[in-house]
């Protein structure tokens, strides 16, 4: 993904087609705490499942219901695989 030079993490709605499930794409802000390194996760994209067309967030998309477990592409590839045979043709 341009922009991102780093690891990154996605996240997939709760509230859409669960064949093509829309995704978050987040980055991390890297920060010291007392000396330990703090990782903190910041939304950065919104992308429609059936299109990959980033979507425009602006109006409060973040708030929708994301999934509580971020993954890394290959864990989503393996996901959106078992979606799409469990839902049939």
């Amino acid at each position: 993904m341009t922009g991102l030079q780093r690891d990154c993490q996605v996240r997939v709605s709760l509230v859409s087609n669960i064949r093509y499930p829309d995704y978050q794409i987040e980055d991390f802000i890297y920060d010291d705490d007392a000396g330990q390194e703090v990782k903190i996760a910041v939304p950065v994209r919104i992308f429609r499942g059936r299109t990959h067309k980033e979507y425009d967030y602006e109006n409060n998309d973040f708030l929708i219901d994301w999934s509580g477990k971020a993954m890394h592409y290959s864990e989503i590839q393996q996901l959106l695989d078992e979606l799409r045979k469990a839902g049939g043709p």
